[in-house]
């Protein structure tokens, strides 16, 4: 395993706090070098920045404990949100994000906790506060890799995340996850099963609360040419606090995969989902995976998602879905001790057995120069949007400036 880069919370505070309130991926809240969890497409090596750690300086290698790499971060800011929550009106924001990032690369351990706090004193209504923890290792035994991993985070949702019903003030979740899987080399084959149980709850929608039990595999097949066949089979099982609202899914994807090390990751799948509901109509609608990374040298990065998606389990949402999705980010890092970096996404929602229809909009952009080997100063820049057939429109821009310190 990779040694844990130092990520801070930043990336936490941009999807807990107004300035970054999307719709969200329990991935997303956690480093991608936490085994079993982080990007699909990461191409994060030691030390590396990750595209998701907004604002977040690299810093010195944390500490050295024996084998284990304990790696502590704070990250303050300040600035003014013109419309938290989509709902209310201007205000100062403060922000905290303190965190610890563990690490073993021998044991192929990782692990991560963070808190976040953001204040709105001028709307005090709008404060949130958020943590998240995780565990995760992963095995390389002969012939295969055997990862486990647990996830628990608590936060709010705003009005700029997909949700049932327009917020006055965000609205507590909780999510615990576990997951494991095991990758096989057989030959020309690479197997890998996974299962996975997330439950979600939610403060203000306690009959959408739902435990969602995951199976899926994963065949890759591979010559040693560029490219590779895969095959993805995968069925959830959601069961709410509202009988009614649970279904089973089944999805068949297909498509190839590539990679070259320290260079680019690429992923794209296509096939069909079936969902068949406790209760209403039944739904075969297509869906799509498709990823890439591309890294030409050390210095910029770019990362493309396209998806669409049906009761994806990741997805933290108080209502199913049929989501559309399409992001890219971008790194620079040309400048010594300066790095720029930009990111974009949509996202479109069609609620199952509702009417509502919904889109979201984000941009966010983040400058962080390095001072000194411990600290380093950033400025962000973001917006949000929302529009919506059933929910009022609703829009937002973030201005903060902030200092991360990372021993």
């Amino acid at each position: 395993m990779v040694v844990l880069a130092r990520i801070g919370l930043a990336a936490f505070a941009l999807l807990c706090a107004a300035s970054g309130a999307r719709a969200y991926e329990l991935d997303s809240l956690l480093p991608d070098d936490i085994p079993g969890y982080g990007a699909p497409f990461a191409v994060i090596g030691g030390g590396n920045r990750t595209m998701g750690a907004m604002g977040r300086g690299l810093g010195p290698a944390g500490w050295q404990l024996g084998g284990v790499t304990v790696s502590p971060g704070l990250d303050l800011s300040a600035g003014y949100d013109s419309a938290p929550n989509g709902a209310a009106g201007g205000s100062v924001l403060l922000r905290a994000a303190p965190d610890v990032a563990v690490a073993d690369e021998e044991l192929g351990l990782g692990g991560y906790i963070g808190a976040d706090a953001s204040a709105d004193p001028d709307v005090r209504g709008q404060n949130t506060t958020g943590l998240t923890a995780a565990l995760g290792e992963s095995a390389m035994l002969p012939g295969e890799t055997v990862t486990v991993s647990a996830a628990w985070a608590e936060a709010q949702e705003t009005g700029f995340d997909l949700i049932t019903a327009a917020l006055p003030k965000p609205s507590a979740f909780t999510v615990a996850d576990l997951r494991a899987s095991d990758r096989l080399s057989l030959g020309l084959f690479e197997v890998t099963p996974e299962i996975s149980v997330t439950r979600d709850r939610f403060s203000a929608f306690g009959a959408e609360d739902r435990t969602v039990t995951g199976e899926a595999v994963t065949t890759a097949y591979g010559d040693g040419g560029p490219g590779r066949l895969v095959v993805l089979a995968r069925a959830t099982q959601s069961a709410y606090a509202a009988a009614a609202f649970g279904a089973d899914t089944y999805q068949a994807l297909a498509g190839v995969a590539d990679d070259a090390p320290a260079l680019w990751h690429v992923r794209l799948l296509a096939g069909l989902a079936d969902r068949e509901p406790a209760t209403g109509r039944r739904l075969t609608t297509p869906v799509l995976e498709a990823g890439l990374d591309w890294q030409p040298d050390d210095l910029y990065r770019v990362r493309l998602k396209l998806a669409r998606e049906v009761d994806n389990p990741e997805e933290i949402t108080a209502a199913p879905t049929t989501l559309t999705l399409a992001s890219l980010s971008l790194s620079d890092e040309a400048m010594r001790d300066v790095t720029i970096i930009a990111s974009a996404q949509v996202e479109n929602a069609a609620f199952l057995g509702s009417a509502l229809r919904e889109t979201l909009t984000g941009i966010d952009t983040t400058m962080s120069w390095q001072m000194t080997p411990e600290l380093s100063f950033h400025a962000d820049l973001s917006w949000n949007n929302r529009q919506a057939n059933q929910l009022r429109a609703a829009d937002e821009a973030v201005v903060t400036g902030g200092v991360t310190w990372t021993p």
